[in-house]
């Protein structure tokens, strides 16, 4: 059960537990985001040229589109996959039941 608090200083270690522990129990995940629908993309680092995956909230447009916001938790940055997606839109999208690859699609508004 990954908690935030078991990883100071360490995002990166929270975010494998949770994609362990998302992949481990096909979609479902206690802690922080026991009740959240989540996904995991995995996008191509922007500087870097190799794959990241990140957990994420998601919802679902009228078109079934998987949803992300880039919030960062409010910060006044973009997260570092949404600079990912800039560079390079292909993008493998990791649900419960479902993986596929995409293109993702910046909008405004």
């Amino acid at each position: 059960m990954p908690n935030i608090e078991d990883f100071p200083n360490d995002f990166a270690g929270f975010n494998r537990a949770v994609i362990a522990e998302f992949r481990a129990n096909r979609g479902k995940v206690t802690g922080l985001f026991a009740e959240a629908p989540l996904v995991v993309i995995t996008t191509t680092g922007a500087r870097t040229g190799r794959p990241r995956e990140t957990p994420l909230v998601h919802t679902r447009d009228a078109s079934g589109n998987v949803v992300i916001i880039a919030s960062k938790a409010g910060a006044p940055s973009h997260p570092d996959w949404y600079r990912n997606i800039e560079a390079d839109p292909v993008v493998t999208v990791e649900l419960p039941d479902e993986t596929y690859q995409g293109r993702a699609r910046i909008t405004t508004g």
